[in-house]
């Protein structure tokens, strides 16, 4: 702004564009401005105080101070719902995590409950293979006591055929075994997802709790924990039971097949034949 005064005439050129006449008058300045319709409205600016200038410079800093402190504050309040935002995001996120891995043990449990129908769906093949070693055990029985002298050795021929019979049944039983690995590695992984998901629960709580009202879709609860936990070791004791029972059922018939390779070995006097192998072992919850 550029201001010329020549005697009693005030002219000011603001930005080098615009102009407005004024005047002196004693210690005023008078000015004139335009209006949109051509008229003019006069406009008297009087010398202030210092006082009044502090007042007014102070009235300013009071304003700017009031401004500055609303965009803080609305920054502030910005910041605070972005944090609500990606923490409520967070506890929705736990939760989903906590279903999805309660779903997940829901399907070891299925998967478990399958294996251990295969371990008893493959005692079939064992006690087929017992019942063909106990009819070849009274073929060769038969036939010893029809030749005494041992039919020129056919009958010891014999009895290694049911011997062999009797190592069959004990393949089938090695065959069940191998099912009931399969169970066995079942309940390490029901384990590894049930601590994974007990895991993340802890996590969840501790997300929630830096919230306490809000509330994700579907959360999880302690009830529903107990129940998963519960369910799990009701599922491992029934297949421990299950398992076992079909486990003793498979050392049986090959104790039985060996015993009736025995017989055989008797009938004909070719000694005490082979022994049985070792029985398949029993497995725990912690197997």
């Amino acid at each position: 702004m550029q201001a010329v005064i020549s005697g009693s005439s005030l002219t000011l050129t603001v930005n080098s564009q615009r102009t407005i006449s004024g005047g002196l008058r004693g210690n005023d300045i008078i000015l004139y401005l335009p209006q949109n319709g051509g008229t003019l409205v006069s406009f008297a600016m009087q010398p202030a105080t210092s006082n009044s200038y502090n007042r007014a410079v102070a009235g300013l800093q009071s304003q700017a101070n009031a401004a500055e402190a609303q965009t803080q504050a609305q920054a502030q309040a910005a910041a605070y719902t972005a944090a609500q935002r990606k923490a409520e995001k967070n506890i929705s996120a736990a939760a989903y995590q906590v279903q999805s891995d309660i779903q997940g043990i829901s399907g070891d449990e299925s998967t478990l409950a399958s294996d251990v129908a295969s371990v008893t769906s493959a005692l079939a093949g064992e006690s087929a293979a017992l019942s063909s070693t106990q009819h070849r055990e009274q073929e060769t029985i038969a036939k010893a006591q029809q030749y005494p002298s041992g039919d020129y050795g056919t009958v010891c021929a014999d009895a290694n055929n049911v011997f062999a019979y009797a190592n069959n049944v004990s393949a089938y039983a090695n065959n069940v075994n191998s099912y009931v690995s399969g169970v066995k590695s079942d309940f390490s992984t029901i384990r590894q997802d049930l601590a994974a998901t007990q895991n993340d629960f802890s996590a969840y709580q501790q997300a929630a709790a830096a919230i306490p009202n809000f509330q994700a879709s579907n959360p999880p609860s302690q009830e529903q924990m107990a129940q998963t936990l519960q369910a799990v070791q009701s599922a491992i004791s029934q297949a421990v039971s299950t398992t076992n029972h079909d486990i003793d059922q498979a050392n049986s018939m090959t104790a039985a097949a060996y015993q009736d390779s025995a017989a055989a070995y008797a009938a004909g006097n070719c000694g005490s034949g082979p022994s049985a192998p070792q029985p398949l072992s029993q497995i725990s919850g912690t197997s």
